[in-house]
């Protein structure tokens, strides 16, 4: 008579028995394999965007000056002089904070065209392009484009036509475009010539 004692011990789960095989009687390996692969590529992908984006994007916004500089309210006034005063202000306050008036144009393209999904993939794609021609550590660094090495002046002059032409192909709007580079155009005039230059701004005699 076959007693309690002379049965085998139950089977027990072995933690050095590795992981079970790959796939299962749901997923098979055929389809596991593969997306696994899929996505590993699009993680892979998206950590290399997300660092050039964060680079890039963190130098090209880097060359405009301090936000709380920039709308320091205490600095606003006339200018002594009258015009000629407002005009000097304006020709020293204008480079020095080019890229405050640049990036402000950026953020009112994407505003401006947010409800028209082609047009936002475009105006995107230009600060993209922004990114890309200004995201150096030196402003004035030189950028290669198709044989030619653009200065700063260039490369801005070329982002507005890009986006001109992007704008128009998009469907966002030529009018819109317009429109944004008008906003541009009105913000650096009234802050330009009414805001006192900065100490940094002054150029040295």
């Amino acid at each position: 008579m076959v007693t309690q004692n002379d049965l085998p011990p139950p089977a027990t789960a072995n933690a050095e028995d590795g992981p079970p095989p790959r796939g299962s009687f749901l997923f098979p390996s055929w389809v596991t394999g593969p997306l696994e692969s899929f996505f590993s590529v699009v993680g892979n992908s998206t950590k290399s965007v997300s660092s050039w984006v964060t680079t890039r994007g963190g130098r090209a916004t880097s060359h405009a000056r301090p936000w709380l500089e920039f709308f320091d309210l205490s600095a606003f006034g006339l200018a002594e002089g009258g015009f000629s005063g407002h005009f000097e202000r304006l020709k020293i306050n204008f480079p020095y904070f080019l890229f405050n008036y640049v990036l402000i144009g950026l953020t009112l393209s994407v505003i401006s065209v947010i409800t028209k999904p082609l047009a936002l993939i475009g105006a995107i794609a230009i600060v993209w392009v922004y990114f890309q021609f200004f995201g150096t550590e030196h402003v004035n660094e030189e950028y290669q484009f198709m044989g030619f090495a653009l200065d700063s002046s260039e490369k801005l002059g070329l982002l507005v036509l890009m986006g001109g032409l992007v704008f128009w192909l998009t469907a966002g709007g030529i009018e819109i475009f317009f429109s944004v580079l008008t906003a541009i155009a009105f913000v650096a005039l009234v802050h330009g010539s009414f805001r006192k230059p900065s100490p940094d701004a002054i150029p040295a005699v």
